[in-house]
């Protein structure tokens, strides 16, 4: 194709797998030719996923990209001005006289502040563009434009299993209790409590995948029957939507803005993931696990709503639409 802009996207980690999804999306679905360099794939332990290019692999490579993008797109805070960054290179030394460099936010304020050992005021308050996810991150950089996370339609979808115990899927990054920071948990331990509680009982089976690389990871939840979320902090994950994509029942709870969020990222208003709160996470559980013919009715819906409302195409439209006002000058 001809005119095709060259995006880099920059990443300390794999970012659960963000910044990868989206360069390759953007491959797919748009004018852009985009590559992705992580510093350290083993930045989330065992919880690997697709890389592209690799620092310390692939640095020549890297170097001749970043000479020749257009845009280049940090993934969370990195001092891309000076040397004093974990790549310990000065990014202004390898880009082009035009190149636009820009930041993507996938964490509260707090949290890349801390990490990043950047003042909480000087993050918040950064000339460059911006974007930010679509969750409830988007609350806490007001200049940042809300992009979406992107998941791959499911090559196939496996049907629930209406013979047998259900299967229920679960899958914490942490083992943080409910509340005790405000959006790096999932309540494992409590969630789990549940789980075993409805295994003793007899009335569903469990999974509980930690620490696995994606596809073996996704692998379990396509095997499964109903996949629970985050029903502590009023946002969602990715796994939501990768549930969402195998047609499973998806359990989440989603507070006001983040239903706001989602539906004007997606244009639509009939979301299809069961907003459940903790406390009622155990009865919407019961419910779901004594009828099959539930499961598959909001399994069916789920599907039939990522296809026409969150398909990989549509939302990586959204960063298209981004980055050429990007290199047309114009704020996000």
């Amino acid at each position: 194709m001809k005119n095709k802009k060259l995006i880099t996207h920059v990443t300390l980690t794999p970012l659960a797998g963000s910044p990868i999804r989206i360069s390759d999306a953007l491959n797919k679905h748009s004018r852009y030719e985009s590559r992705c360099i992580n510093l350290n794939p083993l930045g989330n332990g065992k919880r690997t996923f697709k890389e592209d290019l690799v620092w310390s692999l692939d640095k020549e490579e890297c170097f001749i990209r970043l000479s020749k993008s257009d845009i280049v797109c940090f993934h969370h805070y990195i001092d891309y001005k000076s040397p004093n960054n974990p790549f310990k290179v000065n990014f202004l030394d390898f880009s082009g006289p035009n190149t636009k460099f820009i930041f993507h936010w996938h964490s509260n304020p707090n949290f890349i502040s801390e990490t990043r050992k950047i003042e909480l005021d000087k993050l918040l308050n950064i000339k460059d563009p911006q974007l930010v996810v679509a969750q409830f991150h988007e609350t806490y950089f007001p200049n940042a434009l809300p992009v979406p996370l992107i998941v791959e339609k499911a090559n196939e979808v496996t049907p629930t299993n209406s013979k047998l115990k259900p299967i229920i899927f679960f899958s914490p990054s942490n083992d943080r209790m409910a509340f005790e920071r405000r959006w790096e948990s999932k309540a494992r331990n409590q969630v789990l409590a549940i789980l075993k509680k409805l295994k003793r009982d007899g009335v569903a089976n469990y999974i509980l995948a930690e620490d696995l690389p994606f596809d073996h990871c996704n692998q379990l939840r396509a095997e499964s029957d109903i996949v629970i979320d985050d029903v502590v902090t009023g946002s969602f994950h990715t796994s939501s939507l990768e549930a969402l994509a195998l047609g499973k029942p998806t359990i989440s709870y989603l507070d006001h803005r983040t239903q706001l969020v989602l539906s004007e990222t997606t244009g639509s208003t009939d979301l299809p993931i069961i907003n459940a709160k903790l406390e009622y996470l155990e009865e919407v559980l019961l419910d779901l696990c004594n009828s099959s013919t539930l499961r598959e009715s909001l399994g069916a819906f789920s599907l039939d709503w990522f296809n026409t409302h969150y398909s990989e195409k549509k939302m990586t439209e959204i960063y298209a639409r981004a980055f050429e006002k990007i290199l047309a000058g114009k704020e996000t």
